[in-house]
């Protein structure tokens, strides 16, 4: 309703055929999918997000993207979009090529937690896979198990996936040299 009233608003202005409109929010919480009620994990309950983006005049192939997308993708997005051309050497991509042409570049998406023991997560097109310092490991399968109720982890099958995710959530995570390096002290 209030996202309809400031559509109207903006309209009302005469800017809507001006403006792009993004809409998002933080991660949601989890209530009670798999006994749990906040936020502080990884299954897609607290981690997904919605991201509808709307640009005046632009042409897209299709109204629903089902492309892994970040919140880091929204700077290089609006960038692209105003004009500004594509930003090099950041961690974002601009969402503009996979929303006019249907085509989602194959990527992954990382999502990391620090308590006392800190996670990191690997998001790709078909798998999940969390790691967490000093617990078990989670691996998903979300093409066939989207309400990630079978950790495949320990499934001698996916060792393959499991140990190809794991090495790329490893990848450049500072929380393993912060562990090592107070393992030292």
């Amino acid at each position: 309703e209030n996202v309809g009233k400031l559509i109207t608003a903006i309209k009302e202005t005469g800017l809507y055929e001006k403006t792009i409109i993004i809409y998002t929010s933080d991660h949601g919480e989890s209530l009670y999918e798999h006994g749990l009620i906040e936020k502080h994990c990884f299954f897609e309950g607290a981690v997904g997000i919605p991201l509808i983006i709307y640009c005046p005049g632009l042409k897209v192939k299709e109204k629903t993207c089902s492309c892994l997308a970040s919140l880091v993708d929204i700077m290089p997005t609006l960038s692209e979009m105003s004009g500004f051309g594509k930003i090099e050497g950041i961690d974002g991509i601009s969402l503009l090529d996979a929303m006019v042409t249907g085509v989602y570049p194959e990527r992954h998406i990382y999502s990391e937690f620090y308590t006392h023991k800190p996670q990191r997560m690997i998001l790709t097109d078909k798998w999940k896979y969390v790691y967490t310092i000093g617990a078990s490991e989670q691996l998903y399968d979300l093409a066939n198990d989207k309400e990630e109720m079978n950790n495949l982890a320990y499934d001698s099958e996916y060792d393959h996936i499991r140990a190809e995710l794991r090495e790329k959530v490893f990848e450049g995570w500072s929380a393993l040299k912060d562990v090592h390096d107070m393992k030292q002290i």
